[in-house]
């Protein structure tokens, strides 16, 4: 089953389902059943209603099925909505960075120049691992066995 993150909530597009269904279910025996009870009282005979009855059975699924849809793709633009965010709230947290570790190319002291690149790598691994804690611990495991 598919799981989609919106907002940093997990949203199962399955449990979602259940609501409407049930709402449509019970919006088509309350409607099929006052039509018969007017078919009834017109003289109708109840089966010649059966055509009417399937007619409202397909209009009523293809409602369904477009509400679903339409439902299930605001929930996966939301997801990509969110995804763009944290795509650019991280870029504007490590320009900073990058522009200090670009600067200390110019830097003629290599020393000093190091000691820049450093200051910046350990900004960038800061915003890394406060905005994505699981790259974070599998980037430190990564470090630990190369030292």
């Amino acid at each position: 089953m598919n799981v989609i993150f919106v907002r940093g909530r997990r949203v199962r597009p399955g449990l979602g389902r259940v609501l409407p269904v049930v709402a449509m279910g019970a919006l088509l025996c309350l409607a099929s059943y006052v039509l018969e009870v007017g078919f009834e009282l017109a003289g109708v005979p109840p089966e010649t209603t059966l055509l009417d009855n399937v007619i409202l059975g397909i209009l009523a699924a293809i409602l369904l099925a477009r509400y679903l849809r339409g439902r299930e793709e605001a929930a996966r633009l939301a997801a990509a909505k969110a995804r763009i965010e944290m795509v650019g709230e991280l870029n504007r947290r490590i320009r900073g960075p990058l522009t200090a570790m670009s600067r200390s190319i110019l830097v003629e002291n290599r020393e000093e120049r190091l000691r820049c690149a450093d200051e910046a790598l350990e900004q960038i691994d800061h915003v890394l691992n406060l905005s994505l804690p699981a790259l974070g611990a599998a980037t430190a495991s990564r470090s630990l066995t190369l030292q």
